[in-house]
């Protein structure tokens, strides 16, 4: 194409060259991803600085949180909450300029989540923190989140979880201590029984830099099981009482006829066949008594001389009558020399299995 003039000739060239240029630009525009925008810093914590280790109870527990600003501009820290009550900090705001840190004080109360309710209820428990701080940064209200953690044990630890007098008979009075470590500023006073105590006498000793718990049992009570609870009664030096979970005191008291096993088992045995073991009663105190009646709750028997003697043996037979495992009881009545009557039981087990096939 001719042009009658020359500059209209460049005109023309010069819009096409600027129309090719605006469509490859869109198109590089479409084809190639721009550079996200750099991150945006703001404050945080080292992790040391989130972990207050393990620590005792207490209501009055100050943590210095060290806040670093990791950006450009001042910050300032309009407030500091945590997910419970358990959590105060100091006043605000808090300015921190850019690069520079700042230490903001906490107030924990630790009593509030300090028992445990597993296996050992005075075990040091975690006591996690959710921790949200407003803070304003160039004139932008921005929110930070950190989580603060630890664990907490009770204030008092006694170093026996569950007292236990064991198998008695014809025993003294008896008693047992527990040595007890305190939190500072704690004091245990007194012990009380919780429910039934069966003549249980427990009290608190203290020495110039311990304390102990002591549990008394006097006398004994009829042949049987006992269990009941004793709880320590710390205090604060304002005489603020604190809970803690109760320490199980368990005994036993026996009989004095007793069984040289308290189960007979027969082992592994065929279904169908008949098997017989013996047991052996002894007396305790070394006098005669005699067996009036034996009885066992499945197929089978038990035979015991009726003669009285210091010890005497009796036989426990039983059918084998299921496969698996089987369990269960021989019952034993008698009298001794003073006409007192006794009761003894015993576990029976075996396991039972098929007949082989021809």
């Amino acid at each position: 194409m001719r042009f009658k003039h020359p500059w209209l000739a460049l005109a023309v060239a010069a819009c096409c060259a600027a129309g090719a240029g605006t469509l490859t630009a869109r198109w590089l525009a479409r084809s190639v991803p721009l550079p996200s925008p750099p991150e945006q810093l703001g404050l945080s914590i080292e992790p040391q600085g989130l972990d207050f280790g393990e620590v005792w109870a207490t209501s009055h527990f100050e943590w210095n949180l060290p806040v670093r600003n990791d950006s450009g501009s001042e910050a300032s820290v309009q407030s500091l909450l945590g997910d419970c009550s358990c959590v105060t900090a100091g006043s605000f705001p808090v300015r921190i300029g850019a690069g520079e840190s700042k230490t903001i004080k906490l107030y924990l109360d630790l009593t509030k989540r300090c028992m445990g309710r597993g296996a050992d209820p005075f075990a040091a428990v975690p006591h996690p923190i959710k921790l949200s701080a407003s803070v304003i940064i160039q004139n932008t209200h921005r929110q930070f989140n950190w989580a603060l953690d630890g664990r907490v044990k009770p204030v008092v630890l006694p170093s026996a979880r569950e007292i236990d007098f064991g198998r008695l008979w014809n025993a003294p009075s008896l008693e047992r201590s527990v040595p007890l470590h305190l939190a500072p500023g704690i004091e245990v006073r007194a012990a009380k029984l919780v429910g039934e105590g069966y003549g249980l006498v427990p009290e608190i000793r203290r020495g110039d830099k311990t304390s102990e718990l002591v549990v008394r049992l006097p006398s004994l009570g009829p042949p049987s099981r006992y269990k009941c609870e004793v709880q320590i009664i710390p205090v604060t030096r304002t005489g603020e009482p604190i809970d803690l979970p109760p320490i199980p005191v368990n005994w036993e008291v026996l009989h004095e006829v007793q069984p040289d096993t308290t189960t007979v088992d027969f082992g592994v045995l065929t279904v169908g066949a008949v098997s017989e073991k013996t047991l052996t009663l002894s007396s305790l105190n070394g006098k005669p008594f005699r067996v009036t009646r034996c009885q066992i709750d499945a197929p089978g028997g038990a035979v015991a001389a009726p003669e009285p003697a210091t010890s005497l043996p009796v036989l426990v037979s039983r059918r084998i009558d299921r496969t698996g495992d089987q369990t269960g009881e021989v019952h034993i009545e008698g009298v001794t020399d003073t006409g007192a009557s006794f009761t003894i039981k015993c576990r029976t087990h075996y396991f039972g299995v098929n007949p082989a096939s021809p």
